[in-house]
């Protein structure tokens, strides 16, 4: 019994030790796809156990080697194979990177799809067709093609492992993005944890598709004459959308655990359907949804 209260105690400390490194910024919290790569040391240790039965000292060795070596790897020759989240003074590694892609008069319709992980991301209006300024570890993929008059646009960070959530390490990447004002965007943006704000007062849009980890969200649409579609997934925080008072709007709000909040004009219910006054007559209506698994989802008018 005592053998296995040292043992178990000293398991602990370990896993406590790395822990408070990751939260200090010491090391990075893709420390962990290591271990998960070195996991046969755990059958080794327990064949280790089975012989070593009686000899506390070897079991204690053994593990303080478990815990020791996949460190070593991660600081030395696993460099190349794994993301290193931090430099010398503890910080992590960023690089930034900027794209644009100028005006086509012929071009009447864009596809703009997102794909990124954690962190601050904005979209507005631009002057150029489309922009892009980032800061983040993993580069950004970036694929335009033109179809006659349809401009599609595909970003996305590179195949490479991502860290494994803690503390606040993982969301100090920055998206900016930008797109013009004279055609009609269908949107499909999916991201991690996230602190967004969308404003599109200037953006003609036919769908809007976000789908977020968690965080909170800030859409803020204009009146620029065009129908469409709104869907919003947030699996836990805050959705804020801010719409018109000359927009009408049919939304279907829904919360696993959490807040509906609808302020501004009046509206009428039917089941978890609320439909805006103004709504038969406007001359652009939204058809929009909010999910959120836990938090608060919001439509106000501004």
């Amino acid at each position: 019994m005592k053998g296995r209260n040292i043992f178990g105690g000293l398991l602990i400390i370990l896993l406590g030790i790395l822990f408070l490194l990751n939260n200090l910024g010491v090391i990075g919290w893709d420390i962990w796809w290591v271990y998960a790569d070195f996991w046969p040391l755990i059958l080794i240790a327990l064949g280790i156990r089975l012989i070593f039965r009686k000899s506390e000292v070897v079991q204690i060795i053994v593990l303080i080697l478990i815990f020791i070596l996949p460190l070593l790897y991660y600081f030395g020759y696993g460099s190349s194979s794994y993301p290193r989240w931090v430099d010398s003074g503890g910080m992590r590694n960023y690089e930034t990177s900027n794209w644009s892609l100028t005006k086509n008069t012929d071009i009447a319709t864009g596809d703009l799809s997102v794909r990124v992980g954690a962190g601050k991301i904005s979209l507005k209006a631009s002057d150029m067709l489309a922009t892009l300024d980032a800061k983040s570890y993993n580069k950004p993929e970036i694929n335009a093609e033109n179809h006659g008059n349809n401009q599609s646009i595909k970003i996305s960070q590179e195949s490479r492992r991502f860290p494994m959530p803690g503390g606040m390490h993982f969301m100090g990447e920055e998206w900016t993005l930008g797109l013009g004002r004279d055609i009609i965007w269908n949107l499909d943006i999916d991201t991690g944890a996230a602190t967004a704000i969308y404003d599109l007062r200037e953006i003609k849009f036919s769908k809007l598709d976000i789908d977020s980890g968690a965080g909170q969200l800030r859409i803020v649409i204009g009146d620029l004459g065009v129908s469409g579609d709104v869907d919003v997934d947030c699996g836990a925080g805050e959705v804020t959308l801010v719409i018109p008072e000359s927009i009408g709007v049919e939304a279907k709000l829904h919360t696993g655990v959490g807040k509906k909040n609808l302020s501004g004009r009046t509206w009428t219910q039917k089941e978890e359907t609320y439909t805006s006054s103004n709504f038969a007559e406007a001359a652009t209506k939204l058809k929009v949804s909010l999910n959120a698994g836990a938090g608060t989802v919001s439509i106000v008018t501004g």
